[in-house]
């Protein structure tokens, strides 16, 4: 199944979230959040939709709580500046609209929670980030022992 099908499917079951007033760009609003999950966790909290899950690898878990988890390991692994873009829109069946923010950055020290190429893909619904999902570099799931998907 390609991304574009699972991302139309998962956003068919997001609620829509109401946009603030004053909007900002899928981008600017993720590039908000990995800032705040750094230097204030609760605040970056209100970024997110209610429910918003992480997809990473072979687990997952509530974003809220371990994401700010996960962007503590940047610095260890002496990772550079992040490089954000709005890569596209998914409409569900619904008319859902999701933009896709693509997040990616390389590191110098890789460690057990940071490779040395990373890439994120935040979903974005109605000014809220309902969910991110890490991209598997070639070759991860066999490293793991996992099955292919």
């Amino acid at each position: 199944m390609t991304l574009r099908c699972i991302l139309m499917a998962i956003a068919t079951c997001f609620p829509i979230a109401i946009a603030g007033a004053s909007d900002v760009a899928p981008a600017q609003l993720v590039e908000k959040y990995i800032s705040l999950s750094i230097e204030n966790p609760d605040q970056a909290k209100t970024l997110l939709t209610p429910d918003a899950a992480w997809m990473i690898f072979d687990y997952g878990g509530p974003l809220a709580e371990v994401f700010p988890e996960f962007v503590k390991n940047i610095p260890e692994a002496d990772c550079s500046k992040f490089l954000i873009q709005t890569e596209r829109k998914v409409t569900s069946d619904t008319g859902v609209v999701a933009d896709i923010v693509k997040v990616e950055w390389k590191c110098a020290k890789p460690t057990d929670y940071m490779l040395a190429s990373n890439v994120l893909r935040f979903v974005v619904v109605q000014q809220k980030i309902v969910m991110v999902m890490v991209e598997d570099p070639p070759g991860y799931r066999e490293s793991r022992g996992l099955p292919p998907l």
